[in-house]
């Protein structure tokens, strides 16, 4: 059977099915308040269900994901009965995310940051000009930790931005990431002179886990 695999910058949300629901709702402890399918010894599999739905969940703790694994509905005493579907994917070694699943997630997630990245670039901006000679914090993407800092010269603007090479988990990413969040400001600022630092404008070292940059722009080239 064919399956038809959504495009990448198709949002799969929680509204859209109620065992979806159940799972996100589930996330954080999924440990504690679900309870195992018994027929999958290892790795542990534990169950959602909304009225005669049952799907079958499994917390994927290196990488920080817990999986929707299957959905059926609960036929007891039948071959079509939800665990026996589940089992049969278990010993058939179908039941587990893929590396294809893997890659999806990564795909989707980049996808989610370049959407969002955007307006978090645009708010801190702003939060920073309202509050100009103070460093703002902010996050990009919803990942990412920035600070920012405007200073106003009359008809020049100094901006100095701050951009973590590790997220809100305290995880590493790619640096390049961090080099995309800088273009986003670039972009929002418009036309002006940008350059690498190693220091803030206070004369702090920045931290080596962060990119930062200065840039000198014109403030009569924005509204």
């Amino acid at each position: 059977m064919n399956h038809i695999v959504p495009d990448w910058d198709e949002e799969l949300t929680p509204h859209d099915d109620p065992l979806v629901r159940e799972a996100v709702a589930h996330a954080d402890t999924a440990e504690e308040s679900l309870r195992r399918i018994l027929c999958i010894p290892k790795p542990l599999v534990y169950r959602v269900r909304h009225s005669r739905q049952r799907g079958a969940v499994w917390l994927d703790r290196e990488a920080g994901i817990l999986w929707l694994l299957a959905a059926e509905t609960r036929e007891e005493d039948s071959n079509d009965d939800a665990y026996e579907h589940f089992q049969y994917l278990y010993e058939a070694g179908r039941l587990l995310p893929t590396e294809d699943d893997y890659l999806r997630d990564r795909a989707e997630a980049i996808v989610r940051f370049n959407q969002q990245a955007p307006a978090d670039v645009e708010n801190a901006l702003g939060d920073a000009r309202r509050h100009a000679g103070e460093d703002q914090e902010a996050v990009i993407g919803g990942t990412l930790p920035a600070r920012v800092c405007v200073v106003d010269d009359g008809d020049l603007e100094e901006l100095w931005v701050m951009v973590s090479c590790r997220d809100t988990h305290g995880d590493y990413v790619d640096r390049k990431l961090a080099q995309v969040v800088m273009v986003y400001f670039e972009e929002q600022v418009g036309p002006g002179a940008w350059e690498v630092v190693d220091e803030w404008r206070d004369g702090r070292k920045v931290p080596y886990h962060y990119v930062a940059k200065y840039g000198l722009s014109d403030r009569r080239g924005y509204a």
